[in-house]
């Protein structure tokens, strides 16, 4: 009885190894000078020509170390800091020069 269960344990786990879906390069892969969207800012990758890449500011760029930017979260951060310290009307005036 053990021998015929491990059998069909072994028979279920090669089938399933070979059912198992492996999407293609091109469908999952990030390009270079691609969109992105919003939530993947900062998250890396590496294309298909082995380019490491980032997603900066809604962008698919060359990863070289650099801080990625989010044009609405980075305003909105500076927002933040500028009215800690400050009135909004002069936050409003230095903000939207």
């Amino acid at each position: 009885m053990k021998t015929r269960l491990a059998v069909l344990l072994t028979g279920l786990t090669v089938t399933a190894g070979a059912l198992a879906f492996t999407p293609s390069a091109s469908a999952t892969t990030p390009q270079l000078g691609a969109s992105c969207i919003g939530a993947e800012i900062g998250r890396t990758a590496v294309d298909a020509h082995g380019n490491k890449l980032i997603c900066d500011n809604y962008v698919w760029r060359l990863n070289r170390g650099q801080q990625p930017r989010h044009k609405w979260a980075d305003d909105q951060r500076a927002w933040t800091e500028c009215t800690e310290h400050h009135s909004v009307t002069y936050c409003r005036h230095l903000l939207n020069h």
